[in-house]
């Protein structure tokens, strides 16, 4: 969902004598000035163009901020490179260059008063356009109606409609190869004086011009006030403008009044049946009246027109009325200093704010663990306190029909990278199937493209090992733990959610504190440090919590000790949760980061341990198709980003919209090609539309007793509808608690759900079962850990499973990376366990209790099989490993292990398998 230019075409013939008067014109400009200096600039062409409320320049949205240049045409070039340096400096992509200005005795217009060339102005305007174009920048090109039959100092303009048409057909003329202008057809076009262009001659105009280049953008300003609804309806119905560009109130209750005057004016257009861009070319200057604004005038009213939704805004500038001479001018006139040597200190104050006002969103995203939509109280929990939340929700956009997928990793992965976990490969939670297609780019690669420090802090579950881990998938800073819980398999051992180990960056490292706690923390350390390097950031914290076991600090947990013990617990570990979102909201208030970022808060699949207390009147849960297995809560706050009033959106909306919205919101777009299976709901969050296209969201993942997906195992969304495993029809707008099955009485309903998942399963299955590989021997990761997590198609992820000695194996999918000499440790217990292989563990005490004894198996002997070895070897009972030295060739393989009795039977795998490449053998593949 990103912009569509508007195109810019040409008729198929003009008048002999306007291609004649442009041939002359072209021919001074390039003359007017002189020597090499007067030819135009190279070109780039730059294109302006139009989405719904906002501009594009070239294709991409784009917040238009600007300067008033009045008197451009009468500098040195010099004084106008300079100029233009300082305002690409600043963060300016906008200037406003009148056609038709004079004052202090120096008329520099670049028409006559009857609309025909007049140099050198015309081409100086002319170079002006190509050198903005050149650079990347937008020029408004004003013109402005005046009574005056012959020029006099300081009353420039065209005197009549005739003039006036002339006008507009010699600066289209004469600068129609580019795409980085718009006209302004009459400046204060309803003010009572001579400067007033009725709504019919504007008409004409527009017409004029369309016919003439029909795809510029053309508009026409206001005086200065608020726009009313007339004023909307003569601009965008009558005259047929692209876009409103009002002049707002001078005075000093004008910045406090921006925002709400532009969420008015846009609601105007919007009733209207049009939905374009406001673009403010004067608010107030200094130097101009009683009241002068200060710096602090002009950033507000910035900050209240991009939080309004308005698409542009100008540092307007002028004379100093009163002064000698008027001085300084502000770009009246430049003939003698250019326009940034005239600025006095408070606008300097401007020019220097207005790129931290502008800045790209800094982004957040908070996704918590088997967490369910019912389990905060803004959702209605009789039981459970979330203030902290609530307030967030108060204050965000709520998608109350969002869908994630019923169980975790799926989610994730749909999350960072748009598309179906079916189509990314991350589906199941264990199994050899937690891995996301290398080809995709995920969202910190798209945003770290775009100028973004990422970084991801708590649950990954994406892949354990190269090149899945987040530091290979385009996270600048990753501090994580493995697989789906802490207390996993390959977890750190004897991890209990308190002062455990973590992986930072590569790293194995101790940290002091609870999960959560320690999570929150971190990130709001490193968010802190990119805003002291004026970075824009992207920081995905994904918590531990509320995923079993359920451990808590007892604190948490002793206001729901009337509820059963798993539920206090499963609920302090969410009040712990909230306590964090407040300190969060707190540090981004003191660390002046709130406004100008976006914080989405979500869930990653249904309900849990929570559900028998309130389920939102849903059916079912984790794992569960039905609805109570995938609707989830999703917060979205920006507060400067001009997004619809805070409310409930009920549109269906799934996991996989996020990364392309995030892209639109930011800015960015993804290399092209780039597929998503979501859409960008940016217009949906900027009240741009109340709808989205008509779609279907199918809900499908990989179970953990049945990793292979099977035909029908799903739920296909639409509208009100649901179609659950292929048998059941729900309609939740009579049936939100999905009772009565309806199948058999709307069998078209049915049939064309079906259709639709036949298309795309369809499109899916060619590619369901192809697994991803664990990389060996890479200079990335060396030596690396493989835990049971990633055997093929074989379940086993859990800790408690390791101590319980589960008698199961599989294989893992692997690449070794170059030839080499390799060690390949087997193990039963982790290298950090430090326990023989045919040994069991005692009890292991922890906070809430104390992990259970690890039993012991009868290993007597081990066997490796890998490429076309297949190697055996005995265990002594005081044997930790059995290390095997082979040489592999590069390329894909299977990596598998045994672990027999002295009787030769099958106990299990091997659960731990580090593999290290002998560094003193050559590096290169």
């Amino acid at each position: 969902m990103y912009a569509k230019l508007i195109p810019v075409t040409r008729p198929a013939s003009q008048g002999s004598a306007l291609r004649g008067a442009t041939g002359i014109l072209l021919l001074l400009g390039w003359c007017a000035v002189g020597g090499a200096d007067a030819q135009a600039p190279p070109r780039r062409q730059t294109v302006l163009g139009i989405q719904g409320a906002r501009f594009t320049l070239d294709g991409r949205p784009a917040f238009l901020v600007g300067i008033s240049y009045y008197g451009a045409l009468g500098a040195p070039e010099e004084f106008i490179r300079q100029d233009l340096d300082d305002m690409q400096r600043h963060g300016f992509n906008w200037l406003r260059v009148w056609a038709t200005w004079s004052a202090f005795d120096h008329d520099v217009s670049a028409v006559d008063r009857k609309g025909g060339p007049r140099e050198p102005f015309l081409g100086r305007l002319r170079w002006l356009v190509a050198e903005c174009d050149r650079r990347g920048l937008v020029v408004d090109v004003t013109l402005t109606r005046s009574a005056a039959a012959s020029r006099r100092a300081g009353d420039a303009g065209v005197p009549d409609a005739a003039s006036h048409e002339r006008a507009v057909e010699t600066l289209i003329g004469t600068l129609r190869e580019h795409r980085n202008w718009y006209l302004d057809l009459a400046n204060e076009r309803d003010v009572r004086d001579a400067r007033y262009v009725s709504v019919t001659e504007l008409k004409a105009l527009r017409d004029l011009a369309r016919r003439l280049e029909p795809g510029l953008l053309v508009t026409a300003s206001f005086g200065g006030h608020d726009l009313a609804e007339d004023d909307v309806r003569d601009s965008l119905v009558a005259a047929e403008h692209d876009f409103l560009s009002p002049h707002r109130p001078r005075n000093a209750r004008s910045p406090a009044q921006t925002e709400g005057r532009t969420r008015a004016c846009l609601d105007i257009a919007k009733a209207m049946g049009r939905v374009v861009p406001v673009h403010y070319q004067e608010p107030f200057r200094r130097g101009y009246g009683p009241w002068e604004p200060a710096a602090a005038d002009f950033l507000a009213d910035l900050r209240g027109a991009v939080a309004g939704g308005a698409a542009g805004w100008c540092l307007h500038n002028g004379s100093e009325r009163g002064a000698a001479g008027q001085r300084p001018r502000r770009s009246f006139d430049m003939r003698a200093r250019r326009l940034f040597e005239q600025l006095d200190p408070e606008e300097r104050k401007v020019v220097a704010g207005v790129s931290a006002v502008l800045a790209k969103p800094n982004v957040i995203v908070v996704l918590t663990d088997d967490q369910g939509y019912g389990d905060l109280s803004c959702h209605g929990n009789p039981a459970l306190k979330t203030p902290h939340l609530d307030r967030l929700h108060a204050e965000s956009v709520r998608l109350t029909d969002f869908h994630a997928t019923p169980m975790c990793t799926p989610t994730r992965g749909q999350l960072l990278t748009g598309r179906h976990c079916l189509a990314n490969g991350a589906m199941n939670v264990s199994s050899g199937r937690t891995l996301l297609r290398r080809e995709l780019p995920t969202m910190a690669d798209l945003l770290g493209a775009g100028g973004y420090r990422c970084g991801q802090f708590g649950k990954w579950h994406l892949g354990d090992n190269h090149p899945y881990r987040p530091q290979d998938r385009g996270f600048h800073e990753a501090l994580h733990y493995p697989s789906s819980h802490i207390g996993s398999a390959p977890d750190f051992w004897n991890n209990d959610y308190f002062d455990d180990t973590y992986w930072h960056n590569g790293k194995r490292e101790a940290f002091s504190g609870y999960t959560t706690d320690v999570f929150f923390d971190a990130a709001m350390q490193w968010m802190r440090k990119q805003a002291a390097a004026r970075t824009p950031f992207f920081c995905y914290l994904a918590t531990a919590a509320a995923h079993g076991p359920l451990f808590v600090p007892e604190s948490y947990g002793e206001p729901y000790r009337d509820q059963k013990p798993n539920v206090a617990r499963f609920f302090g570990m969410i009040a712990n949760i909230d306590e964090n979102m407040g300190r969060l909201d707190a540090f981004l208030r003191d660390a002046n980061l709130r406004d100008n970022t976006i914080l989405i808060f979500m869930t990653d699949n249904g309900g849990t341990a929570g559900v028998p207390v309130f389920n939102a009147g849903m059916r079912g849960r984790k794992i569960d198709l039905w609805e109570g297995g995938h609707r989830v809560p999703c917060f979205i706050r920006w507060p400067a980003g001009a997004l619809r009033a805070p409310g409930n959106v009920a549109e269906l909306t799934a996991v996989q919209d996020i990364l392309p919205t995030l892209l639109d919101l930011c800015g960015l777009e993804p290399p092209p090609g780039t597929p998503f299976d979501g859409l960008s709901l940016a217009r949906l969050l900027r009240g741009e539309t109340d709808r989205l296209p008509d779609r279907m969201v199918v809900v499908q993942f990989s179970r953990m007793n049945a990793p292979v997906p099977q035909k029908g195992d799903a739920a296909v969304l639409w509208q009100r509808w649901r179609l659950v495993a292929d048998k059941e029809l729900y309609d939740l707008s009579s049936d939100g608690a999905q009772q009565v099955n309806l199948i058999g009485q709307h069998p078209d309903v049915a049939a064309r759900l079906r259709a639709h998942y036949d298309r795309w399963w369809t499109r899916v299955a060619p590619s369901v079962n192809d697994h991803g590989a664990l990389v060996l021997g890479s200079d990335a990761e060396n030596p690396s850990q493989l835990s049971p997590a990633d055997w093929e198609d074989s379940f086993l992820d859990q800790g408690a499973q390791i101590r319980r000695g589960l008698r199961r194996n599989g294989a893992w999918n692997v690449v070794v990376d170059r030839t080499g000499e390799y060690e390949i440790e087997l193990r039963r217990w982790p290298r950090e366990a430090d326990a023989p292989i045919a040994a069991g563990l005692p009890p292991c005490p922890h906070r809430d209790g104390a992990f259970p004894e690890g039993v012991a198996l009868p290993i007597a002997r081990a066997r490796l099989k890998i490429a076309d070895l297949d190697l055996s070897r005995p265990v002594g009972a005081s044997d930790k490993g059995v290390t095997y030295a082979v040489r592999l060739q590069p390329g894909r393989m299977r990596l598998q292990t045994w672990f027999y009795d002295a009787n030769g039977a099958e106990l299990c795998g091997a659960y731990y398998v580090y593999v290290r490449r002998n560094q003193a053998t050559p590096s290169a593949p």
